[in-house]
């Protein structure tokens, strides 16, 4: 079995991998910027060097998780056109960092229902996945708890998402199994 932690990059991103060693993880994710704010402070070129530098010292999956405010699904335009720029901007930053996987919550449909939600999410990512062409970073869609409006709190709805995408070989899912579990499948 592999087990991780969602850890903190206080002090540097680079320290994340002293944080791993600390508590024997064999997986590491993170946030490459806030995870509650729309802007991110530009990577330096130091920093991407030393993260890069620690990453190649011991092989192990390595995650990033997108800010929580993004929300591809969302039916306001401004929204959804904020959280596409922003999902661009998280892909940038792991394709510097070396980051091979970003987990992302699809998002809400604010009332619009699900099946809109999902061909909104699916536009949002395939665009980003344009812009981005030759990046190998992909975007993972993770299931949902089932709160509110949240869209892919089902395998089912998660399924439709990951079929509507231009370029599959760019996504996959994550089954968070917290996640699962909070949405009705008995584990």
């Amino acid at each position: 079995m592999i087990f991780g932690a969602h850890l903190s990059a206080a002090g540097g991103l680079w320290t994340v991998f002293d944080r791993a060693d600390q508590a024997r993880a064999d997986a590491i994710q993170i946030f490459t910027k806030s995870k509650g704010m729309w802007a991110a402070r530009p990577l330096g070129e130091e920093d991407v060097r030393l993260f890069r530098a620690r990453a190649g010292e011991k092989l192990r999956p390595l995650f990033a998780h997108a800010a929580y405010l993004i929300n591809v699904a969302s039916p306001v335009e401004a929204i959804r056109r904020r959280s596409i720029d922003a999902l661009r901007v998280e892909v940038e930053r792991c394709e510097l960092l070396g980051v091979p996987h970003l987990i992302l919550h699809p998002g809400c449909h604010m009332g619009t229902g699900e099946a809109k939600g999902a061909r909104l999410a699916a536009a949002g990512v395939d665009e980003v996945a344009r812009s981005t062409r030759g990046f190998r970073t992909r975007i993972l869609l993770e299931i949902a708890s089932g709160q509110g409006s949240a869209i892919c709190a089902s395998l089912e709805t998660l399924a439709t998402l990951l079929d509507r995408v231009r370029e599959p070989e760019r996504f996959a899912a994550c089954l968070d199994t917290c996640h699962l579990f909070a949405a009705g499948y008995d584990l």
